[in-house]
């Protein structure tokens, strides 16, 4: 049985699993603070190739998927995280064939900003697990949200 919210891979447009695997690899080559020729060459691809890739034109192939897991530390999983969610959106009516409209939406994920990146990458900069937990308590406290324990 074919799942009816889900498009066709032969539409005109990205499929949106490729649109969001693109940004995925996009977050952890910033997260890496690493540019796109360096991602490119260690992939064996070209920048442009690459930029397809990340902007979802272009699939990526299995076997590439894994070279870029490996490239940029994380598991193939990595790349399919919150994929679920975006499926949900896709489904619903007003967002039916409007791939522009949902990547306005998409764009205004906080783990897009320049400044979650970086907070991101200064957080885990800190090697102390201590340091890292009071950092979390207080952000915690700033921002109003209690942590529930672990």
């Amino acid at each position: 049985m074919v799942d009816e919210k889900i498009k066709p891979l032969h539409s005109k447009y990205p499929h949106e699993i490729d649109s969001h695997i693109g940004k995925r690899v996009r977050l952890r080559r910033k997260i890496l603070k690493m540019n796109q020729t360096e991602v490119a060459s260690l992939v064996g691809v070209t920048f442009q190739q690459f930029q397809k890739y990340e902007a979802g034109t272009n699939r990526i192939s299995a076997s590439r998927l894994f070279v870029l897991a490996q490239v940029l530390g994380v598991s193939i999983n990595f790349f399919y995280e919150g994929f679920d969610r975006l499926q949900q959106m896709f489904a619903l009516p007003e967002y039916e064939g409007a791939i522009a409209e949902n990547q306005k939406i998409l764009d205004k994920d906080p783990m897009q900003q320049k400044e979650s990146l970086e907070l991101v990458r200064m957080f885990w900069s800190i090697k102390d697990a201590a340091k890292r937990k009071k950092v979390l308590d207080m952000v915690a406290m700033i921002s109003g949200v209690s942590e529930e324990p672990k």
